[in-house]
C-alpha cells in the first residue's frame, strides 16, 4: 500500500480526498480490475456494510461512472464509462498530491523533533507504534543524531523498517523520549504513555494531532 492512504483520508484539509472519495476510488478500481465483481465482494473489500456498498455502487451508476450489463443466470457485469475512468484518474491525482504534502510536513516535523532532542542530549528515542507515519519518522532520522532506537509493539515481527520492535510490557524507563506514531486514537495513546512515564518523556507531533482532529470532525 502506498504511504499515507489511510492517513490521508483522515486529514480534512481542502487539498485532501475525503472518505467518500476514497470509497468511490476503491470501488472504481475494483470494477476496473474485475467487471464480474459482486456487491458482496465490494462490501468485503471496501470494509463497509453491504447496503452501503450498494448505495455507493448505485451512486456511481447514477452519476454515469459505472455501467451495468446483465449477463446469463441473472448476474450482472459492471464497467467503467469514459467518465468513470476520468473520475478515477482525478481522485488518484488528488491522493498523490495530498500524500506528498502530508509526507513533507510529517518528515519536516520529525526532523525538528529529533534536532531538538540532540540539542538537549536526548539520545534514546522510541516510537509508540508501528504505522505508516512511523516509517516517515525513521526516514527523517537518517543522517541525524540521535537515532530511533526502537518501536513499541508485541511479539511477532522483530524489526520494522530496520528498527527493532520492543515488547511494550517489558519496557523499562531507560529511554529519553517516546514519539507518538499511532494513527488510531493517538490522543488516548499519548495520555496513557504520559501517565505511565511522565509528560517529559512523551510527545505528540502536531501532524498526528491534526490527523486525529480530522477524524473526530468527520
Amino acid at each position: 500500500m502506498l504511504w499515507g492512504l489511510s492517513t490521508l483520508n483522515s486529514n480534512r484539509s481542502n487539498s485532501n480526498i475525503n472518505d467518500q472519495d476514497k470509497i468511490t476510488l476503491d470501488l472504481l478500481t475494483m470494477v476496473d480490475e474485475n467487471s464480474n465483481v459482486t456487491q458482496r465482494s465490494l462490501s468485503l473489500e471496501l470494509g463497509v456494510a453491504l447496503g452501503l456498498a450498494n448505495t455507493y455502487l448505485r451512486r456511481c451508476v447514477d452519476k454515469g461512472l459505472v455501467k451495468i450489463k446483465q449477463v446469463p443466470r441473472n448476474r450482472y457485469s459492471y464497467y467503467l464509462t469514459p467518465r468513470g475512468f476520468y473520475e478515477k484518474a482525478r481522485i488518484t491525482a488528488e491522493y498523490f498530491k495530498s500524500s506528498f504534502i502530508l509526507f513533507r510536513k510529517a518528515r519536516r516535523e520529525f526532523e525538528n523533533i529529533l534536532t531538538e532532542c540532540d540539542k538537549h542530549g536526548k539520545k534514546e528515542i522510541l516510537l509508540s507504534d508501528v504505522s505508516d507515519i512511523a516509517e516517515v519518522a525513521i526516514l527523517a532520522s537518517l543522517g541525524l543524531d540521535p537515532k530511533i532506537k526502537g518501536i513499541l509493539g508485541n511479539k511477532g515481527e522483530q524489526y520494522f523498517s530496520g528498527v527493532k520492535i520492543l515488547e511494550e510490557d517489558k519496557l523499562n524507563k531507560n529511554f529519553d523520549l517516546i514519539i507518538i506514531t499511532s494513527l488510531k486514537d493517538s490522543l488516548s495513546r499519548y495520555k496513557t504513555l504520559k501517565k505511565m512515564y511522565g509528560k517529559d518523556k512523551v510527545i505528540l507531533p502536531n501532524v498526528i494531532s491534526k490527523i486525529n482532529l480530522g477524524k473526530n470532525n468527520a
